[in-house]
C-alpha cells in the first residue's frame, strides 16, 4: 500500500534495497528472493550503511534524484543472517510463524542511514549458478527503461488508478541520466564480498 501512495504521490517507488556510500545511494534492484538485503548486507560488514529495504522511492524530476531513509531495520533468514552476524537469534522475528528476523543494529554500530542521499546508480541482480567472477554491463536507456518499469511496486494498479501517473516519466528521465547496470554473479554467500567490491570501484570508492 506505501508503494501505491508513493506512485500516486509521483515518487516511483522500485523493488528493491538502497546501500550509502561516499558517491551516494547505490540500488539494489530484482524480484523476491533476488539477494537484495543479503547483498546489502555485505556492504553493511564494509562499513556502509542502508538506507533503505525491500522499497527505493525517487525523489525528483531531474538530476540528482534523492533517495529517502527508509524504517531502520532489514529482515533476513537464518542462513544469510548467520553469515553475517554471530549474534544474530538475539534479533526480533518478523513473526512468530516464521524464522525471519529484523537487524537493528550490530557490535554497537548503527547500520541505517538517517540522512536522504542523492542517486549514484542502480544495478539490477541477475543472480545465479556458477558463473565465475562478478561482472557488470551497462544498460541502454530504453532497456534500462523497461527493466525498471518492470521493478515498480504495484505497478498495474497504480495504472489502472492513474494512467497519467507522474512515475513512469520520471523512469524515463532518471535512465537517460542515471546508470542502471545489470549485475551478474554467482550464488553462494562467499561470492559477496567479491560482488560489494566490484559495485564500490565501478562507483569509484576504495573498497
Amino acid at each position: 500500500m506505501f508503494g501505491i501512495w508513493l506512485e500516486l504521490a509521483g515518487l516511483p517507488a522500485l523493488h528493491g534495497a538502497a546501500v550509502d556510500s561516499a558517491a551516494g545511494a547505490l540500488g539494489l534492484l530484482g524480484a523476491s528472493g533476488a539477494g537484495k538485503s543479503t547483498l546489502a548486507a555485505a556492504f553493511l560488514r564494509r562499513g556502509h550503511c542502508l538506507l533503505t529495504d525491500d522499497l527505493i522511492p525517487l525523489e525528483g524530476d531531474r538530476p540528482p534524484w534523492i533517495v529517502q531513509p527508509g524504517v531502520p531495520f532489514a529482515k533476513f533468514w537464518p542462513d544469510s543472517g548467520n553469515f553475517f552476524w554471530p549474534d544474530f537469534e538475539r534479533f526480533e522475528k518478523v513473526h512468530d510463524r516464521g524464522e525471519k528476523r529484523k537487524t537493528s543494529a550490530a557490535g554497537g554500530r548503527e547500520l541505517f542511514a538517517r540522512r536522504p542521499r542523492p542517486l549514484r546508480a542502480l544495478y539490477v541482480l541477475a543472480r545465479g549458478g556458477d558463473c565465475g567472477a562478478p561482472t557488470l554491463e551497462a544498460l541502454p536507456p530504453a532497456q534500462a527503461l523497461l527493466t525498471l518499469m518492470g521493478m515498480r511496486l504495484a505497478a498495474e494498479i497504480v495504472d489502472i488508478l492513474d494512467p497519467a501517473s507522474h512515475g513512469l516519466r520520471a523512469l524515463a528521465a532518471l535512465v537517460e541520466m542515471t546508470p542502471v547496470k545489470l549485475l551478474r554473479y554467482a550464488s553462494g554467500l562467499e561470492a559477496l564480498d567479491d560482488v560489494s567490491a566490484l559495485v564500490l570501484a565501478d562507483c569509484g570508492i576504495d573498497a
